[in-house]
């Protein structure tokens, strides 16, 4: 596990930095009086699963959540304003 880290790493600031980049042209393109634009959607979600459930396995010092789940759909947007909809 240990050797994906570092892409793991490069994965989540890659996918912050394309965030921030087109947050920063969408959000200065809109309108003042239109709503802030979507930019990202999402129709599916990944539970946190196997050793990384529970206190044993820290990420970041937050522990997993306390038993693994399972949904039947999952959809959500973010906002430029940074507000989140799942």
């Amino acid at each position: 596990m240990k050797r994906y880290r570092p892409y793991a790493a490069a994965l989540i600031g890659l996918g912050l930095l394309l965030v921030a980049a087109l947050g920063g042209a969408l959000g200065g393109a809109a309108p003042a009086s239109a709503g802030a634009p979507t930019i990202l959607e999402f129709q599916s979600m990944a539970p946190v699963t196997g050793p990384f459930v529970g206190s044993a396995n820290p990420q970041r010092g937050v522990n997993g959540g306390g038993l693994p789940w399972m949904l039947d759909s999952a959809r959500g947007e973010l906002h430029a304003d940074g507000k989140l909809e799942v």
